[in-house]
């Protein structure tokens, strides 16, 4: 059976301050963003989407309790207060903090709905902030099917679009199929932990009708305390992460470990996702979730886990509404805009290299126009020499290109074969050696599932390209060409350029493949080609008309 309540706590540390989610914006934007924010793409979302904060939803969350005055949740209870309305069923009353003396529930709240705050110099937010929530206090099974019928009879009062689930009894779940069945049906995202019992394989839940997540820790491995195999739908940071907590009464954050704080996440985002569009039900929002999640490799069970994305999940969540008819249309992100450079108002290429390459070309070799340039063997030199990602970390940790590039990986699971996640800001530099000054046309090799980004091409510094776009492919395997014609290039060493600009619908711009440079051939090399053929074509006809008159000559 699953044991959901050995959660581990590491260390207490008092909130610096806490800060409501509308209140002192320009200070909040000069605190770095946490790890465990930044891991999940949080840091993004908030910034392309400020509106999506879950206002008017609400999150029930079946746990232990939750200290309702403490700062991070609004300190208050009731109309008003981020803590609406709630239930004990232990003790059958109304108040569900009397006792929630280890903090489950509360620190399942801060990862749902935590208003903005600061604890030793980096920022820290709930995925949701702007969410309404629901405290159900349980303690056995007849607890938990109160607290589910509780649900269903207020439901539509309250909004409620998204359960944070703890079976925290290892209760036989099969009892509460019924009521599960009905939220599910009803159209309620029903999301728990899956243990820390790992890494024995997991159980699935029953009807599969509770959506499990482990947990991956701070460098994005999967946590050694998370069972393993297909029962886990999605992964987030549970190792090591800050949490909203409290002490004999005294609110603070705490470092801990557990599943339990991976789930919240997941379950925040759903209600994010109902807010761009309400008829999303469990099994689309899962679908929405698992399709923008970063893939985790993990080599104890050799399988791939996906891990939450909140700004690709918001995204992807974006275009399925659209597809599906409604209108709704995802704002473009303002940190994302890129200028729509034409033909006419580029700045042409200079003849030389204005700045000397501080990278090394990744094979040893500069590359050379006419061969394909694979977008994975960019230049060798680190974070800020031959590149630069907003990524922390690289998404499938291929160690042959250590570093925090994101790479995406084969059809057969092998190793990386393109660039993947990417965002804007992101670029990285290749080494051309050009033998022939000239004219040449470039093609990219790109993919996206939902309409792409916007990408261009620098040479030596100048934008040789102007803004390229990327459509939709139908899948990130699916690769097409787009090619802009007209490169001028002198002959010599220069540093080639790949910048993204803007993401597209699904959150990151594209997937890259490879990239080529082809000589265009000029005026006069053209002039001189059609005459090459006209003449050999005048020569195959005389030779033509001489064998036939040779075959018809009568004998003499």
């Amino acid at each position: 059976m699953r044991t959901l309540n050995n959660d581990r706590f590491l260390s207490a540390k008092p909130i610096s301050f806490s800060i409501e989610p509308l209140e002192a914006r320009q200070f909040l934007s000069a605190v770095p963003w946490s790890a465990q924010d930044r891991l999940i793409g949080l840091d993004q979302a908030t910034q392309n989407y400020p509106s999506l904060t879950g206002a008017g939803e609400t999150v029930a969350i079946i746990d232990r309790g939750v200290d309702y005055n403490h700062a991070n949740l609004g300190g208050g209870f009731g109309p008003g207060f981020k803590i609406i309305a709630g239930y004990n069923f232990q003790d059958n009353n109304g108040d569900v903090f009397p006792y929630d003396n280890d903090a489950h529930g509360t620190g399942t709240a801060g990862q749902i709905a935590a208003n903005p705050h600061v604890v030793d110099g980096q920022l820290y937010q709930g995925v949701a902030p702007g969410v309404n929530i629901v405290a159900l206090k349980t303690n056995g099974v007849a607890d938990l099917k109160g607290a589910l019928d509780w649900i269903i009879g207020h439901r539509e009062q309250y909004n409620i679009v998204a359960i944070n689930y703890l079976d925290k009894t290892n209760a036989d779940q099969n009892a509460l199929v019924p009521e599960l069945q009905s939220l599910t049906d009803a159209g309620v995202f029903i999301g728990g932990p899956v243990g820390n019992y790992g890494p024995s394989p997991a159980y699935q839940s029953a009807n599969h009708l509770i959506h499990l997540v482990g947990s991956v820790d701070l460098n994005g491995q999967i946590s050694n305390f998370t069972p393993r195999g297909s029962a886990v739908d999605l992964v987030a940071p549970g190792g090591g992460v800050n949490i909203t907590w409290y002490d004999s009464g005294a609110p603070q954050d705490a470092t801990s470990n557990g599943t339990s704080w991976a789930a919240p996440q997941v379950v925040g985002t759903a209600a994010l996702i109902k807010q761009i569009d309400p008829k999303f039900n469990p099994a689309q929002i899962l679908s929405i979730l698992q399709d923008s999640a970063q893939p985790v490799w993990d080599p104890v069970s050799s399988m791939t886990y996906g891990e939450l994305n909140v700004n690709a999940a918001l995204g992807l969540a974006y275009q399925r509404a659209g597809s599906a008819g409604r209108a709704v249309s995802a704002p473009i992100p303002a940190t994302s805009i890129a200028p729509v450079v034409t033909a006419a108002t580029r700045t042409p290429v200079v003849s030389k290299p204005t700045t000397p390459n501080p990278g090394t070309p990744f094979t040893g070799t500069p590359f050379s126009t006419g061969h394909i340039i694979q977008a994975k063997y960019f230049d060798a030199g680190g974070e800020g020499v031959s590149y630069h990602t907003p990524s922390i970390r690289n998404a499938v940790g291929d160690t042959y290109r250590p570093g925090t590039v994101d790479f995406t990986a084969t059809r057969t699971g092998g190793r990386a074969s393109s660039l993947g996640w990417t965002q804007p800001t992101e670029w990285l530099n290749y080494t051309l050696q050009v033998s022939r000054a000239g004219t040449y046309d470039l093609t990219t090799r790109v993919a996206s599932l939902g309409q792409g980004g916007v990408f261009h091409f620098e040479v030596d510094g100048i934008d040789a390209t102007g803004a390229m776009n990327i459509p939709d492919t139908h899948g990130w395997n699916r690769f097409v060409n787009v090619t802009h014609r007209g490169v001028s290039l002198s002959a010599g060493s220069h540093v080639v350029r790949l910048v993204i600009d803007q993401a597209g619908a699904n959150g990151f711009a594209g997937d890259f493949n490879s990239f080529k440079f082809t000589a265009v051939k000029s005026h006069a090399s053209r002039h001189r080609t059609v005459a090459a053929v006209a003449h050999a074509a005048i020569v195959r006809v005389k030779k033509q008309i001489v064998l036939w008159g040779a075959f018809t000559r009568k004998p003499s």
